[in-house]
């Protein structure tokens, strides 16, 4: 274009350039219509396809109107003149859950229902059964989906929804989540849009049925990603499901042993769950089977040893400047942390430690910070069973407190200290003494870094800390150790048992550290004194052994039950019915001095079990009470469940 041109345009103000790329500008304006038209038509289509979908919302009707259904569900019980409308039973399949703890009613309403069935009975049935997969009880879940999939094999109708249903009818099934898993599985889809399988809308992802689906997908998937597997857990939104899910990677991750997905999982979980050294992080949900109970117990147990390992491995490579051998002793020991562990420092330490990536996530809970700002001397606190436990960077000697001791009780809770040189106390004596007899041991002291530390202080925790035959490591296809063993207390002289004669457990319970001796010969007949005896007749030996034994008892659980040894062995005896059951198969016959001690519980709930006799402490597991169901460690190893309505 000419000059002239050019400035008759710049004349009347117009941009050439524009003029010259209108094709362009005009194309472009095209395709962005088109691609409007395109998103509008796909949003009119997926609303059309979600209208052929069953919704996975309980159906929208007035709380007196389910109440009204209800009663009158009731009244049929008894009354064969009121019948159930088919609206009112499609309300009562929605609401299932209102009920479910009355099994009558529902029997009543699965006769109602499959006496006078109708197609759409069937979306309120799969809903519930979505929707309380998990709280729903096992009796009452059965009954629904045995008639769900007896009316779909006879369905012969040709709606897609129903069609769909039927051909994957046994998802109702007791392993139906895992079918649902393997089937998202082999169809390569995403898990949150496996609902529309069943078509149902990808909303129903929320409901518990999915609960059960997600576990076992990632069981199935042990290559996912943590990124997949917590977007799932974050659309899924159960607090039940990511606490079983990050369970079964944790205690996947223990098996493998490498420390660096050990990390990535325990990041995971952190997100998920919040602070897990916190033991409220990991206590149990509503309905929580015991098995459930035992994983998140373990899983507990497991983080806090990756997370002590960490902690160790730091204090003594960064601040103590590569300690090895301290580092490897207590690296040992990291299985009986069962009470935590702090470090405390300057602000310089503390610093330090925060470049650090192991440790770094850790500090705001578990460093005590000094009045000092530049101090390098730090203390690493342990607490191992009913010990406190304190190493300092500086070689010098490491320190065993009681938990209440007026120098290390308040540290468990406290963010800063005035300083270090407190938690050194030299007035305690040595812990490891040697003299003409032998070894002498003390329950607290010091104990310097020299002269074969490591096989002295070995031989104190083995004897003062450990119980015999224990693992020193979680076996996580077995229950948990135990993991507290108080300091054994001397008893009295006038509390000790009496000759092991036949007595009601109701009487022992209530005297259980009171002399009893033999009963008195009465008046009475042969025939009155069994009728009024209430004594166990108790596994594996006959009452006339019981007369030539001496014994000890101890009532626990509130009273509800007393453990006793009998020259069979340790028994566990319920006082309400006056029956027992064998816990440990062990010779007491020639021990008549045995007498059983029963310790505090540990962080887990769990109380040790010790037969006490004058030569030695010989452990009988440990044991705990919940919900009518009792937790026992036997000493093997062996891990048994026992409900108590049972013995």
């Amino acid at each position: 274009m000419s000059a002239e041109g050019q400035d008759i345009y710049s004349l009347l103000d117009i941009d050439i350039a524009s003029i010259q790329e209108f094709h362009l500008r005009a194309n472009m304006l095209e395709n962005r219509v088109n691609a409007r038209a395109i998103d509008v038509t796909a949003t009119r289509l997926r609303k059309i396809e979600d209208s052929f979908l069953l919704s996975d919302k309980p159906l929208t009707v007035p709380q007196e109107t389910i109440e009204a259904a209800i009663k009158k569900l009731r009244s049929s019980l008894t009354s064969n003149t009121k019948k159930l409308e088919a609206r009112e039973l499609r309300i009562l399949c929605y609401n299932v859950a209102l009920i479910h703890e009355e099994q009558d009613l529902v029997d009543q309403l699965i006769k109602l229902v499959d006496a006078n069935w109708r197609n759409l009975y069937f979306n309120g049935l799969v809903y519930y059964m979505f929707a309380h997969w998990v709280s729903a009880p096992m009796v009452i879940r059965n009954k629904v989906c045995q008639l769900i999939m007896k009316k779909l094999t006879g369905y012969q109708g040709s709606i897609k929804r129903y069609v769909a249903l039927q051909n994957l009818s046994n998802l109702f099934e007791e392993n139906g989540p895992l079918r649902m898993a393997m089937l998202v599985k082999a169809r390569n889809i995403s898990l949150q849009e496996s609902p529309t399988i069943l078509g149902y809308r990808p909303s129903a992802f929320l409901h518990s049925y999915y609960d059960e689906v997600i576990i076992q997908y990632v069981k199935l998937n042990p290559d996912l990603q943590y990124s997949d597997i917590e977007q799932m857990l974050d659309d899924h939104q159960s607090s039940r499901c990511n606490k079983l899910v990050c369970c079964d990677l944790i205690l996947a991750e223990e098996r493998s042993n490498d420390a660096l997905k050990q990390q990535q999982v325990a990041l995971l979980a952190r997100r998920m769950l919040g602070d897990l050294t916190l033991s409220t992080t990991w206590a149990p949900f509503r309905e929580a089977t015991p098995i459930e109970i035992e994983k998140l117990e373990k899983a507990n147990l497991i983080v806090n040893q990756w997370y002590a390992r960490r902690v160790i491995e730091t204090f003594f490579e960064v601040v103590c400047h590569d300690q090895s051998d301290r580092k490897a002793f207590w690296l040992n020991y990291i299985n009986y942390i069962d009470g935590g562990f702090r470090i405390a420092g300057s602000k310089a330490v503390r610093t330090t430690l925060q470049s650090d990536s192991r440790v770094s996530g850790l500090l705001s809970r578990i460093f005590i910070e000094t009045s000092s700002t530049t101090l390098s001397t730090a203390a690493l606190i342990l607490y191992i069973r009913n010990k406190v436990i304190v190493e300092f960077s500086d070689v010098g000697c490491v320190y065993v407190y009681r938990p209440n001791d007026p120098i290390v009780a308040p540290l468990k809770n406290r963010k800063s200290i005035e300083s270090l040189s407190g938690l050194k106390n030299l007035d305690l004596g040595n812990l490891v003494s040697t003299d003409y007899y032998g070894k002498r041991l003390q329950e607290t002291g010091y104990l310097r870094h020299a002269q074969n530390w490591q096989e002295r202080l070995r031989y104190w925790i083995n004897k003062k800390l450990i119980v015999p035959n224990e693992s020193s490591r979680v076996d996580i296809s077995q229950s948990i150790p135990v993991c507290t063993i108080p300091e054994k207390t001397a008893i009295p002289s006038s509390s000790q048992p009496s000759l092991f004669t036949g007595r009601d457990v109701k009487t022992a319970a209530s005297k259980d550290n009171v002399k009893t001796s033999k009963p008195k010969t009465t008046g009475r007949t042969t025939k009155d004194t069994k009728k009024k005896s209430t004594s166990p007749q108790l596994s594996g030996f006959s009452f006339k052994e019981e007369y030539s034994f001496k014994k000890k008892s101890k009532t626990i659980f509130d009273g509800h039950c007393q453990l006793m040894a009998t020259p069979k062995g340790l028994h566990l005896i319920n006082l309400k019915t006056n029956r027992d059951k064998l816990l440990v198969q062990r010779d007491f016959a020639d021990m008549p001095d045995v007498q059983v001690w029963v310790k505090k519980e540990n962080l887990r709930g769990y109380q040790a079990i010790v037969c006490h006799t004058e030569k030695e402490d010989i452990p009988m597991g440990s044991i705990k009470w919940r919900n009518d169901s009792i937790f026992f460690n036997h000493p093997e190893g062996k891990f048994v469940m026992i409900s108590l309505s049972s013995i």
